[in-house]
């Protein structure tokens, strides 16, 4: 009897902790948008797209034309520069040099509406936001 009692207790307790965690899933912003590409919406006449790759190491794929300019970029975000990290949204810390001057700023990324559009918001310019909406394609380069 103690047997069953216990198999019926454990059974309950995996079946509450499998319905909890469905309804508060922990999915980061690159577990949900992982492989998507989105394309920036600019008045000016350049092309502009991005796509997070997740994995141990998230990369950052690009893709920008301007002119007779073209350059198609895989960068690496490295996990210590997230500073803030979300289902929808995740924030990142920059240091850069310029001309011997030291600066920081950080870069906020949000999907929003589904994940059909995406804004990019910089700590150092915060009245200039880019916004991307979605594209069916499999690689920003295409």
């Amino acid at each position: 009897m103690k047997t069953i009692i216990q198999l019926l207790f454990i059974s309950l307790v995996f079946t509450c902790s499998s319905d909890s965690s469905d309804e508060n899933s922990n999915i980061t912003f690159f577990e949900k948008y992982n492989d998507i590409v989105w394309e920036e919406v600019s008045q000016f006449d350049y092309l502009n797209r991005i796509q997070f790759i997740n994995g141990n190491i998230i990369t950052v794929n690009t893709y920008f034309v301007e002119d007779q300019y073209e350059d198609c970029d895989s960068s690496l975000l490295y996990t210590p520069n997230i500073i803030e990290l979300n289902e929808d949204s995740f924030v990142i810390f920059t240091e850069v040099s310029n001309n011997g001057v030291d600066e920081s700023y950080t870069t906020s990324v949000t999907a929003f509406n589904e994940g059909n559009e995406l804004m990019i918001q910089y700590s150092d310019d915060p009245d200039y936001i880019d916004y991307f909406i979605i594209t069916a394609l499999t690689n920003p380069c295409e």
